[in-house]
């Protein structure tokens, strides 16, 4: 009782800080964030003795609210990672459905090319990558959004190709249903627990990798901000200004251990079911 007393308790303290920090960035509108005060370059948040009320959580190198730019990243950072991870969904769960359907050689390049996606050091390529072409939001996103399409594909072609075998399923094709249709109407919705599963946890996985690149300087690139790309402004100010990088650390930090939270209680509670 305990035990499932504090999952419950932990369950639902990483809903809240995601519900609010995406709440949070919603409702955030304007370009507060990229407005200058020079004059208060470095100002240390309000909230711990600094002297502008203006600046609730401090200022950075340029005097811009590193709240509100923090607020903007979120949104970005949190896009990216949604629509990567949804993007990655489809591509490979329909690559997994195409390996199940279209034996010999279809499913063999299928299989290949998961492997060899599998193989790659994904941030060593995506540096390379964005070295030689140059970094936008929308290159940057296809470039997240196939980094884990072979998990669906791997996945998807494994519980399908044995779904596919299961009575109702032999019942639906004997009634003159094509493979297409068992596979949207029947066989996806009762494997698609397994795929949420899989994208509460790749959701995480793109935030990192974004914020990785984006730190680098190779991932998002002005005037978009990100949690990441303020993290990495902040880099060489960590002595005199901490709170550049401290703030978008923390919540990257929050983010990602939050939604690894709620993906292992989805992984526990759908595979019970």
């Amino acid at each position: 009782m305990t035990g499932e007393r504090r999952l419950s308790i932990s369950i639902w303290a990483a809903a809240s800080i995601l519900a609010a920090l995406s709440l949070a960035s919603i409702l955030y509108g304007g370009n507060a964030h990229e407005a200058q005060d020079l004059d208060a370059r470095c100002s240390r948040p309000y909230l711990i003795g600094g002297d502008d009320p203006r600046y609730l959580l401090g200022a950075d190198q340029l005097g811009r609210d590193l709240g509100a730019r923090t607020l903007a990243g979120i949104r970005v950072s949190y896009m990216i990672a949604l629509i990567g991870t949804a993007v990655s969904a489809v591509i490979g769960t329909l690559l997994g459905f195409l390996a199940t359907r279209m034996k010999g050689i279809v499913e063999e390049a299928i299989l290949m090319l998961v492997d060899i996606q599998a193989s790659l050091p994904f941030i060593l390529v995506a540096v390379a990558f964005l070295m030689i072409v140059k970094s936008s939001f929308l290159v940057l996103l296809v470039l997240l959004s196939l980094s884990g399409w072979g998990r669906y594909a791997r996945l998807t072609r494994s519980l399908s190709d044995s779904a596919m075998k299961d009575g109702y399923a032999l019942a639906v094709r004997a009634l003159g249903a094509s493979p297409g249709r068992v596979f949207f109407r029947h066989v996806l919705p009762n494997i698609s627990s397994a795929l949420i599963v899989n994208m509460a946890l790749q959701f995480p996985a793109i935030m990192i990798a974004e914020s990785s690149l984006s730190f680098l300087g190779i991932g998002i690139q002005p005037p978009l901000v990100s949690l990441g790309r303020l993290l990495g402004e902040g880099r060489t100010y960590l002595t005199t200004a901490w709170w550049i990088s401290v703030l978008p650390g923390a919540v990257i930090f929050a983010s990602t251990l939050a939604m690894t939270v709620v993906g292992d209680w989805m992984r526990d509670r759908l595979g019970e079911s």
